[in-house]
């Protein structure tokens, strides 16, 4: 899975949060206030998702 956070693409929309799949589908999409924001729904959506396969995830 990768995440990013795409800068807004004009003055007054929001950060864009994404998540892909290995296969490049969009697996979340969510209008965020900040780089922060995204960030801590990206690295939360990689840990639902290997919680979900049995696995722990540790952020360094």
């Amino acid at each position: 899975m990768n995440g990013v956070v795409y800068d807004p693409p004009r003055a007054g929309l929001p950060y864009l949060a994404v998540v892909l799949d290995n296969n490049g589908e969009v697996v979340v999409a969510r209008s965020v206030p900040s780089v922060a924001a995204g960030e801590a729904l990206i690295q939360q959506t990689f840990a639902a998702f290997a919680a979900d396969r049995g696995l722990n995830v540790q952020v360094k």
